[in-house]
C-alpha cells in the first residue's frame, strides 16, 4: 500500500472527496438560461463551501504531482525547476544522487515535493491571484481533510433535504470548528 501521509488533502482516492461533497450540496441550475445557469451555488454556507472548493483544488494539485512524479525523468524535473528558477533546479539536483540519475527514487519523492510546493506551485499557480503567501497559508491552515475524514461515514448515510437540513448542519458545524 502506497504512503500518501506527505499529502494534507491527497490520500489516494480515484475521486476527489471535496468535489463529491460540493456536487451533492450544489444547486440544481439546469432549467435557467444563460448566465444563471453558470453560476454555482451551494445549499451550504458560503464560507464551508469556499473552504471545501480550497481543498478540492489542493486535492486536485496533489493528486497531479503523485501521478507525474513516478512518470517523470530527473531531466524532466530539473527543466521544470529550471524554468520556474535556476535556484530551485539547483536544490533539486543537490536532492538526487547517483542512483537518481535516470529517475528520482521514492525515497526522493517528499523533498522533490516540498520543493515544488514550497517555490514553485504557489508562485506558479497564483501570481496574479494575490500574494502566494495567502495560498500557503490556506494550505497549511486549512482542515477540510481531517473534516472530511470525520463525516465521511456520515455523509454518505444522510440524504440532503436542502438548505439547512441534519446533513447540511452537521458538515457546517464541522467546517467552522476549524
Amino acid at each position: 500500500m502506497k504512503d500518501y501521509s506527505m499529502y494534507r488533502y491527497y490520500k489516494g482516492e480515484e475521486e476527489n472527496p471535496f468535489s463529491k461533497i460540493l456536487n451533492a450540496f450544489e444547486v440544481d441550475k439546469s432549467h435557467l438560461p444563460p448566465p444563471e445557469c453558470m453560476k454555482i451555488e451551494h445549499t451550504m454556507d458560503a464560507e464551508v463551501s469556499k473552504k471545501l472548493g480550497i481543498a478540492s483544488h489542493f486535492w486536485y494539485y496533489e493528486k497531479h504531482f503523485e501521478l507525474n512524479f513516478s512518470k517523470n525523468e530527473s531531466s524532466d524535473w530539473f527543466s521544470y525547476f529550471e524554468e520556474s528558477n535556476p535556484i530551485v533546479a539547483k536544490k533539486f539536483m543537490d536532492l538526487l544522487s547517483v542512483g537518481d540519475y535516470n529517475r528520482p527514487s521514492e525515497s526522493k519523492k517528499s523533498d522533490i515535493f516540498n520543493i515544488w510546493l514550497k517555490d514553485c506551485f504557489f508562485l506558479e499557480k497564483y501570481p496574479d491571484y494575490g500574494n502566494p503567501d495567502d495560498y500557503k497559508k490556506e494550505y497549511y491552515s486549512t482542515s477540510a481533510r481531517e473534516l472530511q475524514d470525520q463525516y465521511t461515514t456520515f455523509f454518505n448515510s444522510v440524504v440532503c433535504q436542502g438548505v439547512g437540513c441534519e446533513k447540511c448542519r452537521f458538515i457546517e458545524k464541522y467546517i467552522r470548528s476549524f
